[in-house]
């Protein structure tokens, strides 16, 4: 079997609980990726990108 995801994220780390610092200046992060199962081994592909940088994950035989 294989799965496609759509992976995103919007946040922010807060020196404090503050709501209204918390949501100024947020970050964002934004990719695709990709699980195939062959025989009994899982392989992950990740593909993400932000406006700081772009990663290339790939991972054997994580479950999740």
């Amino acid at each position: 079997w294989w799965q496609v995801v759509l992976i995103g994220e919007v946040g922010r780390v807060a020196p404090s609980g503050n709501l209204s610092l918390l949501h100024e200046d947020m970050k964002w992060s934004a990719g695709v990726g990709a699980s195939l199962m062959l025989g009994a081994r899982v392989f992950r592909f990740s593909l993400i990108g932000s406006d700081e940088a772009l990663q290339f994950w790939f991972v054997v035989g994580q479950s999740f």
